[in-house]
């Protein structure tokens, strides 16, 4: 999203889109891997307290993750438009703005969800 924001600002709309196809290949990939991990071990949300809050804490970042997909899919639209221009690029800060939460919440989300079994 970094780079889409930064190219859009040089005028490479072209660039910035497929950019923007990339990012939003790649969330859906990363929602996918982010749901099959505590599907793996055959984690039952109902059996103990620990698969269940394992499962909200997965929801929860997979919730953000969708609306950040539908926000990246706003400004692919409005760039296709003709409305997301280098001129008039905020959407597309304000979204890039959302995805670094989402990324600091995601890694420290999946870092407690992968790292705490070990340590105990």
């Amino acid at each position: 999203m970094v780079a889409a924001r930064t190219i859009n600002r040089r005028g490479d709309t072209a660039t910035m889109r497929a950019l923007l196809v990339l990012s939003l290949l790649t969330t859906v990939a990363a929602s996918a891997t982010g749901l099959a991990a505590p599907l793996s071990p055959g984690m039952v949300p109902t059996r103990h307290v620990y698969p269940a809050i394992v499962w909200i804490l997965v929801i929860w970042v997979l919730a953000h993750a969708a609306l950040g997909t539908v926000m990246q899919a706003y400004c692919l639209a409005r760039s296709l438009a003709g409305r997301l221009t280098p001129e008039h690029d905020l959407d597309l800060g304000n979204v890039v703005l959302y995805w670094h939460f989402l990324l600091i919440a995601a890694v420290i989300t999946f870092a407690i969800i992968g790292l705490f079994p070990a340590a105990m």
